[in-house]
């Protein structure tokens, strides 16, 4: 199997709708978030240990040493890939399919390595690759473990991704003006010091989708197929997202729209709020491209 593909960024700066036509792809399945591969405390993690967690169903100590700046819930152990609720969201209904796999690798890493390998054959898929937003902030333990994978950091208009993150996910306007400032430093970081890092815009993604789709094939070593642009017509496994009380359920669920670009100024935003963030987030703005 060809290398593994990571996909992280701040919330809301097309991680999902870049996951979905990853997705789509013939050779690649890309499906629900994994939240493990964003905890440091996972490459630190003995076999035995993991064992351990697994067979309890109580993740909760891979929070501990989390290097993402801000926590906005506990994490759900139905949310964790390795959990009982969160394993069958991969099609392995049963928890003794997971515990085979232990005897089979000698350490984390190669267990994760090994449970998408095998989820990829069950999706038919000759690829994986996980979207989990905060993998922004460990980009270099993730490349560490798999120097064989690749790493696609999404970044956005700040101001729209802090209209998304207030009205569709209740974040406060100060918390969402800093996991942005946080995620692009961590994005920016990651782009000097490894080749294997490709940064995409999500107005580009947008906006000339055939030609960034077709870079992001050529970075990762695939043929760049136009089922791709099909993404919205083909349903996912049932995940976090198909959930109908979690307010992104739509996303990615309909072909390219522009409406969302530049969003900012037509919403009206709360003077003091834009105010904060011409404060705060203007030199980044700029450095990233943005006016």
């Amino acid at each position: 199997m060809k290398g593994p593909i990571f996909i992280g960024g701040c919330g809301s700066s097309g991680t999902t709708l870049l996951r979905k036509m990853l997705n789509s792809h013939p050779k690649i399945a890309c499906g629900p978030e994994m939240s493990v591969f964003d905890r440091a405390r996972i490459y630190e993690l003995s076999l035995s240990h993991l064992y351990t967690l697994f067979r309890s169903d109580d993740f909760d100590e891979l929070d501990e040493g989390c290097v993402y700046p801000v926590r906005f819930q506990p994490m759900d152990k139905s949310y964790c890939g390795l959990s009982d609720a969160g394993h069958r969201r991969f099609y392995f209904d049963e928890k003794r399919d997971v515990e085979l796999m232990f005897d089979q690798v000698d350490n984390s890493v190669d267990f994760l390595r090994l449970f998408f390998d095998k989820w990829a054959v069950k999706n038919k898929k000759k690829r994986w690759a996980e979207k989990t937003p905060n993998n922004i902030f460990t980009v270099d333990r993730i490349l560490d473990a798999y120097p064989d994978g690749y790493f696609i950091n999404c970044i956005r208009d700040g101001r729209d991704v802090l209209l998304s993150l207030t009205e569709r996910r209740g974040t406060s306007p100060y918390i969402g003006i800093f996991r942005w400032l946080a995620a692009t430093e961590a994005g920016l970081r990651a782009n000097r010091n490894h080749r294997k890092v490709m940064t995409v815009k999500y107005e580009d993604l947008i906006l000339q989708t055939e030609k960034v789709l077709e870079m992001v094939c050529a970075f990762i070593g695939e043929d760049y197929d136009p089922i791709m642009l099909d993404y919205w017509k083909e349903p996912l496994p049932e995940d976090i997202e198909s959930n109908p009380d979690n307010p992104t359920t739509d996303y990615g669920k309909q072909p390219v729209f522009k409406d969302s670009i530049g969003k900012w100024k037509k919403d009206g935003l709360n003077p003091a709020i834009v105010a904060q963030m011409d404060l705060t987030m203007k030199d980044r703005l700029v450095d990233l491209g943005y006016e």
